[in-house]
């Protein structure tokens, strides 16, 4: 385990640093979502194996991938803000896309973002497999492919989180917030047991 984290943080090293180009960024986001796949894969495949999942609902395909995303997103965006770290704090510049020198975002910020990251992941993957349930009525999902697709949801989940780390400012800030209100809208729409939720749950005015 020690090698394995002295190699990440090499890794880590080479790629940190604010002259760092966008192309390294790119190819670091694409082995951290080549990461994610295979252990997507390896993690979800056994426990597949010999059963048949449902798209949505308790125990259902859906369900290991929103949990299992959430936790990639949450992991990625921790890889991310550590490759952008630089090694040495200058007061006298601005970082994080601040105007002002010195200001920065704290920890206490980086993980609220970060959880922020998690949920989207979580309620975007259960509002796709529920849009998916209604599309494939009573369709069954079997072992091999079941897993090859929470690995990609795994994989596509840290790809996006670590480019949106390493590119955090206040403007992507703003998106991800935005991006946070509107996923979860749609996935509580779309995981309401009542069909005529709007009734009670939107003025009349609207």
């Amino acid at each position: 385990m020690s090698t394995v984290g002295q190699r990440i943080r090499h890794v880590l090293r080479q790629v940190r640093g604010p002259a760092t180009s966008d192309a390294v960024f790119e190819a670091t986001a694409l082995i951290v979502g080549a990461a994610f796949l295979l252990v997507g894969f390896l993690v979800a495949l056994p426990v597949f194996w010999g059963h048949q999942l449902s798209i949505s609902g308790t125990g259902s395909i859906g369900m290991f991938a929103a949990y299992g995303g959430a936790i990639a997103a949450a992991l990625a965006f921790a890889l991310g803000r550590l490759a952008v770290r630089a090694p040495e704090v200058d007061p006298s510049v601005a970082r994080d896309g601040f105007a002002v020198p010195g200001d920065r975002l704290r920890w206490y910020d980086l993980a609220a973002i970060a959880f922020a990251h998690a949920a989207i992941a979580y309620l975007g993957w259960l509002g796709i497999a529920q849009l998916l349930e209604q599309s494939f009525v009573d369709a069954p999902v079997f072992a091999f492919p079941g897993a090859i697709l929470v690995a990609v949801a795994f994989a596509l989940t840290g790809y996006v989180a670590f480019l949106s780390a390493v590119a955090l400012t206040p403007t992507v800030l703003s998106l991800v917030l935005a991006v946070f209100l509107v996923v979860g809208a749609f996935a509580a729409m779309l995981a309401s047991s009542d069909v005529h939720w709007w009734r009670d749950n939107l003025p009349a005015w609207a």
